[in-house]
């Protein structure tokens, strides 16, 4: 398509990598996981600013562990190793980020910062790498009776607690 159509921008839509069906060349997820990596490193160096990759995967099961959704701590948020094929997702990516809705955890104030999430709609959007710009944590608000998100101002944060007293 790009050769035949020169001066088009494509953009490429993958969902769920995890299941990309393997051939016999990619007998294992981890191979067709980098199979697909080295596809897209090559097709972005050849087409530059023509072509864009969306690369879409759920969070990987650990992310739900009991002992991460407890109130307040750093491991509420997500990690690398919650991406299938982390490492490789964090090398070939411009731009990485995780969506969580704290309170389907059970999680009323998330993560260190102590978020007050009083709001079953609250979802937390983790920039985990940015190429050009910093990474971050922001907010929006599920909207699902119209299958979109909404912005929302950040929410407040629960007071911290003296030691010692």
């Amino acid at each position: 398509y790009m050769e035949t159509h020169p001066n088009s921008k494509v953009i490429v839509d993958v969902d769920h990598m995890i299941l990309f069906e393997m051939s016999d060349e990619f007998d294992d997820q981890t191979k067709a996981l980098y199979g697909v990596c080295n596809a897209v490193r090559r097709l972005k160096k050849k087409y530059k600013q023509r072509i864009l990759f969306l690369l879409l995967n759920q969070i990987l099961k650990d992310a739900d562990k009991f002992d991460r959704n407890e109130d307040g701590l750093l491991a509420n948020y997500p990690t690398t190793g919650d991406l299938f094929g982390g490492d490789a997702t964090m090398q070939l990516a411009d731009t990485v980020f995780a969506l969580k809705m704290p309170w389907k955890n059970g999680i009323n104030y998330y993560g260190p910062d102590r978020y007050i999430i009083d709001d079953p709609s609250i979802i937390a959007y983790h920039i985990m790498k940015a190429r050009n710009n910093s990474v971050r944590l922001s907010f929006f608000g599920a909207d699902f009776a119209h299958m979109r998100i909404t912005d929302i101002s950040t929410p407040g944060q629960q007071q911290s607690r003296s030691k010692g007293r």
